[in-house]
């Protein structure tokens, strides 16, 4: 069965080390849009995150955003589903959190259908790294530490107070300031601490930031619903990733591939490795799939 739709992951995946798009890559999108085939962006970033990305490629797809709590129509340019957490319960998992790692800050990522994408042209829109919220839509505990600037205009206060009204799409925790543990070993002890209230997982090789969506939604379940009602069969889905929240993407789909700067646990999993991102390797594969059809 033909491959007609690639579902490819963005930052370590798609995007290089710079946080864009190659030329290369950017040439293998347009010669898989006039062949056929259909690509979708699955993503851990927030919709205020994205303009940038869709103004470089020229993106009109769908987007699966926040590691699946949310999808995107780029070429609305607007939020057309959400999976949000319902509070109570996201309440319980953060207190769960707090009772094995105190001490733990967190930033919440609020949606609604019908959202529209900050407009480059009329905001300040955030770049990867750094902090806003166009839309109101970023909310953090008074110590959540930010990779990068942080607007003062966003809004802070105590995490059971941004949790507020059953909007929460996607949910981050950062440790205490010198914790020494990794992202994995963080992860494992929030995991047995939550039990399953909510989805955890993280995305960042270089940081050590946790993230978390309502219980059962994940990039794969997310990308699973979409692709069905679009009359796909996961054996002409292909997937490219390289974080453990691109796991269940890559499990779902028929034709699963890891770029070679993967996670171990990707690379463990998964036979077919593409280059590093860096090397065009979405690139590669959309040209070899576009050829295939």
């Amino acid at each position: 069965m033909a491959i007609r739709l690639l579902a490819t992951d963005l930052d370590g995946t798609l995007l290089g080390h710079d946080g864009l798009v190659s030329q290369g890559n950017l040439r293998a999108l347009q010669i898989a849009q006039k062949a056929g085939l259909t690509v979708m962006f699955v993503t851990g970033r927030p919709p205020r995150w994205l303009p940038g990305v869709i103004e470089q490629t020229g993106f009109t797809g769908y987007i699966v955003s926040a590691n699946g709590g949310l999808i995107v129509d780029a070429g609305r340019r607007e939020i057309v589903r959400t999976f949000p957490m319902l509070t109570s319960v996201a309440i319980e998992a953060v207190d769960r959190m707090l009772t094995v790692i105190p001490g733990l800050e967190f930033g919440v990522e609020r949606s609604q259908v019908g959202m529209r994408l900050a407009d480059p042209r009329q905001h300040t829109v955030p770049s990867l790294g750094s902090e806003s919220s166009p839309n109101g839509e970023f909310v953090m505990t008074p110590g959540y530490r930010s990779s990068g600037p942080v607007d003062h205009e966003i809004p802070v206060g105590p995490i059971h107070e941004l949790l507020q009204g059953d909007r929460a799409v996607k949910i981050v925790a950062r440790p205490p300031e010198g914790d020494p543990r990794s992202a994995d070993e963080l992860l494992a002890i929030i995991e047995a601490a939550i039990g399953g209230l909510i989805t955890a997982t993280h995305s960042n090789i270089h940081d050590v930031l946790i993230e978390f969506s309502a219980a059962g939604v994940s990039k794969g379940s997310t990308l699973a619903i979409l692709a069905t009602e679009l009359g796909y069969a996961p054996e002409e889905v292909a997937a490219v990733g390289d974080m453990p929240n691109d796991m269940p993407m890559l499990q779902w789909v028929g034709n699963p591939f890891v770029v070679a700067n993967a996670h171990d646990s990707l690379l463990r999993e998964f036979g077919n490795v593409l280059p590093r991102n860096d090397e065009d390797a979405v690139g590669q594969l959309l040209i070899e799939l576009a050829g295939a059809l």
